[in-house]
C-alpha cells in the first residue's frame, strides 16, 4: 500500500512519523519526571509539616507529663500511700486524703485541658481521683490494662483508653511510686482531653483538601482516628489486602510496627490514598497523614491535558510544515520526471 503511494505523502508518513515518537518519548520522559517532583514536592510538605505537628505534640506531652511527675513525688502522697489501710475515706475520716484530693482538683481547675488526676494503691488495688468517683465494689486496679502497662514498664508511660465511667477516650500519663526503698506503691497519673490532639490533627490534616490523620499505637491499634468507632477497637493489620478495598496495608502496617518513615500509596475503603507516616519519638506512637491520591495527582492531570495540548498544536504544526517542505522538494522532482517523461515519448524540447 505504501508502495503505491506519492513520493511527497511517502516523505510526509515518514518526516512526520518519526516526530510523533521523539514528540511521545519527550512527553514521556517529561511526565515521569514531573511526577516524581509532584510527588517529591508533597511528600516534602507533608514531612514538615509532620514533624511540626511532632515536636509540637512531643512539646505538650511533656508539659503535661510534668504535673503527674510533681505530685507522684510529693512525700505526703508516698505516706499516704504507704499507711492509708481503707479503700472508702472521706475528709471527714482521714484529711490527709482531702489535702490530696483538693490538690488533685486544683490541677484539674487549674488547667482546662486535664480531665481528672488520679492515684491507685498497689497495696490495696484501689484508686481515687479529683471527681471522687464511686467504684464497683469488685474493682481492682491490677486488673486494668493500663496499671498493668505502666507496672510492668516501671517508668513513666503515655497511653490511650476508655474510662470506665464514662467510656470516653482519653489520653493518660501514668507514673509508678515507689518507697524510698524500691516498694512499688501505687500509680500516679492525670488524664488530658483529647480536644488539643484533635486540634493538632486538624491543622495536620488541613494541609490537604482530603487530608486525615491519625495515631497507631505499638501494635498497630488505632489510638485516635476522626472514625471513632476505630479508636482502641481495631488495628491497622484488621484491614486486610483485597486488592479492591484494601492494598499494600499489609506493607504500611509493617514499616509502622518497625518504626519506619516514609510514603507509600495504598487503597483504604476502597479510595487509592498516599499514606504519610512517622514515628513520634519516646512514645512509640506512629502518627500517619492520609491524603487521596486524586488531590496528589491532581498537577499530574493538568499537566497531562496541556501536554496533550501542546503535543496537538505541535503535530498540527508540523503537518503544515512538512506539507510545505515536502512540496518544496517534490514538485522540482516531479517537474524533472515530467520532463524526462516528455523526452522519452519524443517531443521534449531538448
Amino acid at each position: 500500500m505504501i508502495e503505491n503511494l506519492k513520493l511527497r505523502d511517502k516523505m510526509l508518513i515518514f518526516v512526520l512519523g518519526i516526530n510523533l515518537v521523539m514528540l511521545f518519548a519527550v512527553f514521556g520522559v517529561y511526565y515521569t519526571f514531573s511526577r516524581k517532583l509532584v510527588v517529591n514536592e508533597t511528600q516534602q510538605r507533608a514531612t514538615e509539616k509532620v514533624r511540626e505537628v511532632i515536636a509540637t505534640l512531643d512539646g505538650y506531652l511533656k508539659e503535661k507529663s510534668k504535673i503527674a511527675w510533681t505530685f507522684s513525688q510529693q512525700p505526703i502522697i508516698k505516706r499516704w500511700l504507704e499507711t492509708n489501710k481503707r479503700k472508702i475515706v472521706d475528709r471527714r475520716t482521714d484529711p490527709v486524703y482531702g489535702q490530696i484530693i483538693d490538690y488533685f482538683k486544683s490541677l484539674v481547675k487549674n488547667d482546662g485541658e486535664i480531665y481528672t488526676a488520679f492515684l491507685a494503691s498497689e497495696r490495696l488495688q484501689w484508686y481515687w481521683d479529683s471527681d471522687e468517683v464511686h467504684l464497683p465494689e469488685d474493682y481492682q486496679v491490677g486488673k486494668r490494662q493500663w496499671y498493668i502497662n505502666v507496672v510492668k514498664l516501671g517508668k513513666p508511660c503515655f497511653d490511650v483508653d476508655t474510662d470506665i465511667v464514662d467510656k470516653s477516650v482519653r489520653v493518660n500519663y501514668r507514673y509508678p511510686i515507689y518507697s524510698d526503698k524500691g516498694k512499688l506503691l501505687g500509680v500516679g497519673g492525670i488524664d488530658i482531653s483529647l480536644d488539643s490532639f484533635k486540634k493538632l490533627m486538624s491543622e495536620l490534616a488541613s494541609v490537604f483538601n482530603t487530608g486525615q490523620v491519625f495515631l497507631v499505637g505499638k501494635d498497630g491499634t488505632f489510638l485516635y482516628h476522626p472514625d471513632e468507632n476505630l479508636v482502641l477497637k481495631k488495628k491497622l493489620s484488621d484491614f486486610k489486602d483485597d486488592g479492591k478495598h484494601y492494598k499494600n496495608l499489609d506493607i504500611v502496617n509493617g514499616k509502622i510496627l518497625n518504626g519506619d518513615s516514609g510514603i507509600d500509596e495504598v487503597v483504604f475503603n476502597g479510595e487509592k490514598r498516599y499514606f504519610m507516616y512517622r514515628p513520634v519519638p519516646k512514645l512509640g506512637w506512629t502518627l500517619v497523614l492520609s491524603v487521596a491520591a486524586s488531590e496528589v495527582n491532581a498537577p499530574l492531570k493538568i499537566l497531562a491535558r496541556t501536554s496533550a495540548l501542546i503535543i496537538i498544536l505541535a503535530l498540527i504544526f508540523l503537518v503544515v510544515v512538512i506539507i510545505l517542505l515536502t512540496d518544496t522538494i517534490t514538485k522540482p522532482i516531479n517537474k524533472l520526471v515530467y520532463m524526462l517523461k516528455d523526452i522519452a515519448e519524443g517531443e521534449g524540447n531538448l
